[in-house]
């Protein structure tokens, strides 16, 4: 029958991580969406979830956690759009004649 499962065959050696740096990569994402969250709920005047307290940061504090959000996340102003010059315009009525 086609609905039998089919029985999994192991990937690699049991317990040995199949790609070490993926881990470390999802460790930096998970720090810097703590990081963005924490810095939001201190702008938003958010609460704690912990403490319900609003959540509070030094002038230190802030500034350390937008030094590490640089270093993880691309500067928006700094991605290259040179793939979109490449588009060719072209009027309504050109493309209908190409159509044709």
């Amino acid at each position: 029958m086609a609905d039998a499962k089919q029985p999994k065959k192991p990937r690699g050696n049991p317990g040995v991580r199949l790609n070490p740096r993926h881990d470390e990569a999802t460790r930096n994402k998970i720090k810097t969406t703590q990081l963005i969250k924490r810095l939001q709920g201190f702008s938003l005047s958010e609460l704690d979830p912990q403490t319900h307290k609003p959540i509070e940061m030094s002038a230190t504090q802030v500034n350390a956690a937008l030094g590490l959000i640089k270093k993880t996340l691309p500067d928006l102003s700094s991605i290259d759009i040179s793939g979109l010059l490449d588009v060719n315009l072209t009027k309504h009525e050109e493309a209908i004649d190409e159509l044709e």
